[in-house]
């Protein structure tokens, strides 16, 4: 114990230590037991940020952005005036807007983002996912799928499969996880076996609920295509765990035009 003691003398000299000794010494017995309750609050909760922190960053590490690189977007960059119906734009930001809260608030659902190329949809749901981060702790995972199905038909690289099956199980635990322009990464026809069967582990892990039956998981879809093109796209099993069928949960960007330059 003398030895511990040794060591510790030189953190007397802290100014955060003669700080605290200062406070202790004018404060009563209770002030004293309320002062050292207060510091292991304050400990005990950077220690949760700490921790939080440190699962986000393994979700945004690896996350697969396009060719673009990692994006960002925020509600008030949503620009209304930039479309000739600038009422629908306007709703289509609002409806984002609440679809965020009530993934901020309620149970965890399947939300669909579908429209035509330009329109919108992705820098929308960035939109939702910086509101949902900012306002909350809950793990954030952005997949642009035609990326990672590249990567996903590498059968032959070992390295490259490794890394897409711990992508797979951090999909599959992810609180919020964006799935952005599915259906681009089928060509033409049905997608391949090794895609429907990497969907349906992704979507069938994530229909996990809570011990109140509540949906834990949040999975955002966006999309190119209609109702009938993936249906024809994909097996029936994957569209029911991953696309929504419930109007409230669908964000549809018809009437909005291509604003790409």
């Amino acid at each position: 114990m003398q030895a511990i003691g040794e060591a510790l003398k030189p953190l007397d000299k802290l100014p955060q230590v003669q700080e605290a000794k200062q406070a202790l010494a004018s404060m009563s017995a209770k002030e004293q037991a309320e002062w050292f309750y207060n510091h292991h609050l304050e400990a005990d909760a950077q220690a949760y940020q700490s921790i939080i922190n440190g699962r986000r960053k393994e979700f945004e590490r690896f996350s697969v952005w396009g060719m673009m690189g990692k994006q960002s977007f925020s509600f008030d960059k949503w620009h209304p005036e930039l479309q000739k119906d600038k009422v629908r734009a306007l709703e289509i930001k609002r409806q984002a807007w609440k679809l965020a809260e009530l993934v901020l608030r309620g149970a965890g659902r399947n939300i669909t983002v579908a429209g035509e190329p330009g329109t919108g949809k992705t820098a929308l749901v960035l939109a939702m996912i910086n509101h949902i981060q900012e306002q909350s702790d809950k793990t954030v995972m952005f997949i642009s799928i035609a990326t990672l199905a590249e990567k996903l038909h590498q059968f032959r690289d070992e390295q490259v499969q490794r890394r897409v099956q711990h992508i797979k199980q951090l999909m599959q635990k992810a609180d919020v996880l964006v799935i952005d322009d599915f259906g681009t990464e089928v060509a033409n026809g049905s997608a391949s076996d090794a895609l429907q069967r990497f969907y349906f582990e992704i979507g069938e892990a994530r229909q996990a609920r809570d011990e109140n039956g509540q949906r834990i998981y949040t999975t955002i879809i966006t999309t190119n295509l209609n109702s009938k093109e993936i249906i024809a796209k994909y097996d029936p099993k994957v569209v029911s765990r991953l696309i929504s069928k419930k109007a409230e949960n669908q964000l549809k960007f018809k009437g909005l035009e291509d604003v790409r330059e």
